[in-house]
């Protein structure tokens, strides 16, 4: 596929030069300008979607969005004023052109699936991978990041379908289960013979925290709770914490899907916590008056095996 950067270096110019020339922009020689365009045609080149529809959009506005110049490309202050306008803008513009495929029976599409729990990724890899052989043009990118964030990029249309405990935001919800919380001790810790770890007692032991510094399902119920734990350790991730807490480094708190993912085996204690916590887990999905074919499929998709992650 012919690019920009090609038809840069055919003609001896910048690729801040061509976008100019090829997004109408006044402010080159006409001779460039001229040069350039006949160069893009006799390469065969085709603007994205998304530059037509930006090059559209400042026309109709009558004022430039993007500034296009040897150092790339960046937004105007009028552009960063519009952003959410023209997030939907662009959305809804893919939107367009998925249901104009799909009408002509060709399966096309883009979709960026998200993920909190590293315990999910066999599921949502199963998933992706028995939606992939029945829609096979249909593009899948992932992102990762915690639920607050995944609620963030659902709300700005950068995400179609996120795994992820429940947060506020503007998109539709699917409950997969009420996962509980737990604390995960060194087997020689005096509170491992207890029926239940009491969270008034987190401050007195060496706290073995997992991303400290994002908020997780842990550090929000813990914040909440008015709790102040000793973190001594902070690590990326369950594997990681269940590690440090064989090694009688401190006491973690986690989810039990993910303890169940680990197989914590008898070096540890996994308790209930006192007073007990739950995590609302589900599926955060683009609204339904908003979704695209791609996304309305995968969703169906994922609906007809939930069961497979309970």
């Amino acid at each position: 596929m012919v690019s920009m950067k090609d038809i840069a270096k055919a003609c001896g110019v910048s690729v801040a030069t061509v976008s100019k020339a090829l997004s109408g922009q006044p402010d080159i020689g006409e001779q460039t300008r001229e040069l350039i365009c006949k160069t893009a045609e006799s390469l065969g080149y085709t603007p994205s979607g998304i530059s037509r529809m930006m090059a559209a959009l400042e026309d109709e506005m009558g004022f430039p969005l993007l500034i296009r110049n040897r150092g790339g490309v960046a937004p105007t202050e009028n552009c960063k004023n519009m952003l959410p306008l023209i997030r939907d803008f662009v959305y809804m513009g893919r939107r367009c052109v998925q249901q104009a495929a799909s009408i002509r029976g060709i399966e096309i599409g883009k979709l960026t699936i998200g993920n909190t729990y590293e315990a999910c990724y066999g599921w949502l890899a199963h998933l992706i991978a028995g939606f992939s052989r029945k829609y096979p043009m249909v593009e899948i990118s992932t992102l990762e990041g915690t639920s607050s964030e995944l609620a963030a990029a659902l709300g700005e249309h950068r995400a179609d379908f996120c795994v992820m405990s429940r947060r506020e935001g503007d998109f539709d919800w699917l409950h997969i289960k009420d996962d509980q919380l737990v604390a995960v001790l060194p087997k020689s810790s005096p509170l491992s013979g207890g029926a239940a770890f009491p969270l008034s007692a987190v401050g007195n032991y060496p706290f073995v925290a997992i991303r400290p510094a994002e908020e997780t399902d842990n550090s929000r119920m813990i914040a909440q709770m008015g709790i102040t734990p000793d973190i001594r350790f902070g690590c990326p991730d369950g594997l990681a914490a269940m590690a440090m807490v064989k090694a009688g480094l401190g006491i973690a708190i986690m989810n039990q899907l993910i303890v169940d993912s680990l197989e914590p085996g008898g070096e540890v204690r996994v308790m209930p916590l006192d007073p007990e916590q739950y995590v609302d887990i589900g599926i955060g999905v683009t609204k339904k008056d908003m979704v695209s074919p791609a996304a309305a499929r995968f969703i169906a998709y994922a609906k007809e095996h939930i069961e497979e992650m309970k």
